[in-house]
């Protein structure tokens, strides 16, 4: 999502609290001039046709007359222009789905927002999402299960859509600065080593588990839904940690570090001992 969808966007937000809002010109109008309400900096002009933004997110220009939509430069690269019949076409982007009839925010697959929270890039997986990100960007997860390992970058957030939902299969290894919310992190293997939810990185490092769901087993080996070794914070709030199988089944084990679990559960092998300290 570009600079002039992310004005429509701003538009609706200031409409929240109204059903519609609809207004018919009967000559050029200057959407930018200070007499209309709502009138942002949306760059629009209409000569007797109809503007309409409502609530529902449905966005239209109602041709009437010769005006059509002036100013589409503005939104060059945005997905919207004027086709020379009034009317208004929005494509596909970053955080938009666009069908037959519909358009909306959407997201079915992997959406990366930047800072500022500009909608930047979607990708078919983590993995990919993770490579792309930068310190302060977002990752936004569609329901759907996730079966890969990935690392996400330091001062970087992975976010679901639903905790039950969105669910991944793999370790994930969280760097200085990260924040992971609202998802879940389900593992199940047989393997002589350890099985792990949550990987501390490299470094002093400090994380945040926030509404998170993580349970690991191993028929095995030892079954560990934290793992700390590299003397960083990890703190977590409303967060379940379960390893309830395994030769040795831990919520976290710090080898090196400091783990505070602020609000949640933590269940072991072992009852009563959930957390194992070096």
């Amino acid at each position: 999502m570009q600079a002039g969808f992310k004005r429509i966007w701003e538009a609706l937000g200031e409409l929240a609290n109204n059903q519609s809002i609809h207004y018919r010109g009967t000559s050029a109008i200057d959407f930018t001039t200070t007499t209309l309400p709502h009138h942002g900096d949306y760059g629009w002009q209409t000569a007797d046709s109809e503007l309409q933004i409502n609530c529902s997110g449905v966005i239209k220009i109602v041709g009437g007359g010769t005006g059509g939509l002036n100013n589409v430069a503005d939104f060059a690269g945005a997905g919207l222009e004027d086709d020379g019949t009034n009317k208004l076409q929005v494509g596909e982007g970053p955080g938009i789905d666009v069908t037959a009839t519909d358009v909306g925010v959407g997201l079915d697959s992997v959406l990366l927002s930047a800072g500022d929270g500009t909608p930047a890039a979607e990708y078919a997986t983590l993995t990919l999402a993770c490579a792309a990100a930068a310190s302060g960007g977002t990752i936004w997860l569609a329901p759907a299960t996730y079966a890969e390992s990935f690392t996400v970058p330091a001062g970087v957030t992975v976010v679901g859509l639903s905790r039950a939902d969105c669910v991944i299969t793999g370790a994930v290894t969280v760097s200085d600065g990260t924040t992971l919310e609202c998802l879940s992190i389900v593992r199940s293997i047989d393997d002589a080593g350890a099985c792990n939810g949550v990987i501390e990185g490299a470094g002093d490092i400090t994380a945040t588990l926030n509404d998170v769901y993580i349970k690991v087993e191993n028929a095995t080996g030892e079954a560990l839904a934290v793992y700390m070794a590299n003397g960083g914070r990890i703190d977590a709030t409303l967060t379940e940690l379960r390893a309830p199988t395994g030769s040795a089944g831990y919520a976290v084990d710090i080898a090196s570090g400091d783990f505070v679990h602020w609000s949640g559960k933590a269940i072991g092998t072992v009852a009563k001992l959930p957390y194992r300290k070096a």
